[in-house]
């Protein structure tokens, strides 16, 4: 099987079009110092085994409780089971928070990460993609989840049917409420299925995508050709994931509030997650920076002769993290309360300045081995 060296380009794609309309992006300049003293090898086998490979275990887990609780639910429908099924849905849906900053690997594989987590979604196609399938049930078909749009395959589309409105639907015990019942246990099956896939292949097999990173340079390695293009790419899941923080998911809660019509645009709308996406995110990103035991990128920075860049770094991941812990988080306050929205302004800033300081962190993995200094 064969990786591109900077995998989620369609998602690039995706993100940067929708950035021309949402925001403007950051620059960064330029002069030089030795960073040298890193051992690219040590940092990705660490982040490997230590962030990656725990985090898809964890997911993997999480979306078979969440198969089994929709199970359960459907088989005895009821206000009780219906909340442990959500509750399901949220542990599942922490996990994916926890690893979605991870846009390499076997999750682009066959669409997995777009079937998964169909999201921005400007043009309301998994509602529309929704009415089609139970349509399609309710004509007697059976429906086939895996090879179905992709915007109906994941998390999204099982939150439309199982909170909010699509709550009330699921539990009023007609026929509507049987087919809604049915497509959101295959969807469930279908996350617990690809989690699964993606979670064993990243450690098992000749293709595991844990042994590439871990001999990237090493001879016959023709995804990682040498060890830090394959530090490169965390570090590229963390500004595009920045990126996508600032530039689409806090501007589209913010238009939510003072556009009520476009609230279906922002983030998790309908299990009221907007926010908690975001902290969780921050928090993951905090993590994969620092490593475990010694051997994250905060440790290689301490190598260098670039220790200001170090001390920015820390300072604007606590900014970021200190204010979004203290943002409610209730769609409520989202939508209506002006003390909120102007922590949420003030939040854009913040996480802009620390994608700006992991750019430059970023510079140090040039060719040159250099890195942007002031």
């Amino acid at each position: 099987m064969t990786h591109a060296i900077l995998p989620g380009t369609g998602f690039r794609a995706r993100l940067a079009a929708l950035c021309l309309t949402l925001a403007a992006a950051v620059s960064v300049a330029a002069p030089a110092a030795s960073a040298s003293n890193i051992d690219f090898t040590a940092l990705n086998t660490n982040l490997a085994r230590n962030h990656i490979l725990p985090r898809y275990e964890f997911f993997a887990g999480a979306s078979e409780q969440l198969r089994t609780e929709m199970k359960s639910f459907c088989s005895t429908p009821s206000k009780g089971s219906l909340h442990l099924a959500q509750r399901a849905f949220n542990d599942a849906m922490d996990t994916f928070s926890e690893i979605s900053h991870i846009r390499f690997g076997h999750i682009e594989d066959q669409n997995r990460y777009q079937r998964l987590y169909y999201w921005p979604d400007m043009d309301n196609r998994i509602d529309q993609a929704l009415d089609e399938a139970l349509k399609q049930m309710d004509g007697g078909s059976e429906l086939d989840i895996a090879r179905s749009p992709a915007e109906i395959q994941g998390f999204p589309a099982l939150g439309r049917l199982i909170f909010g409105a699509g709550a009330e639907k699921v539990l009023a015990g007609d026929k509507e409420a049987g087919d809604r019942c049915r497509l959101a246990v295959a969807i469930a099956t279908n996350i617990a299925t690809l989690s699964g896939q993606i979670n064993a292949e990243w450690r098992e097999g000749p293709s595991a995508y844990v042994k590439l990173l871990e001999t990237a340079g090493s001879p016959g390695n023709g995804t990682f050709p040498t060890a830090s293009s394959a530090t490169k790419a965390f570090l590229d899941s963390m500004t595009d994931t920045l990126k996508l923080i600032t530039d689409v998911k806090l501007p589209l809660i913010l238009k939510a509030a003072s556009e009520p019509g476009d609230v279906k645009t922002a983030e998790c709308w309908c299990s009221g997650r907007s926010l908690r996406n975001i902290r969780i995110n921050l928090q993951a990103l905090r993590e994969l920076y620092k490593g475990v035991n010694g051997a994250g990128f905060d440790d290689a920075l301490l190598r260098t002769n670039v220790g200001w860049l170090y001390n920015d770094i820390e300072a604007a991941f606590n900014d970021a993290i200190t204010l979004v812990n203290q943002i409610d988080e209730s769609p409520k306050a989202l939508l209506t309360d002006a003390r909120v929205r102007g922590q949420l302004k003030s939040l854009i800033p913040m996480v802009t300045r620390l994608k700006g300081l992991v750019e430059k962190l970023h510079q140090l993995l040039d060719r040159d081995l250099r890195v942007i200094v002031e």
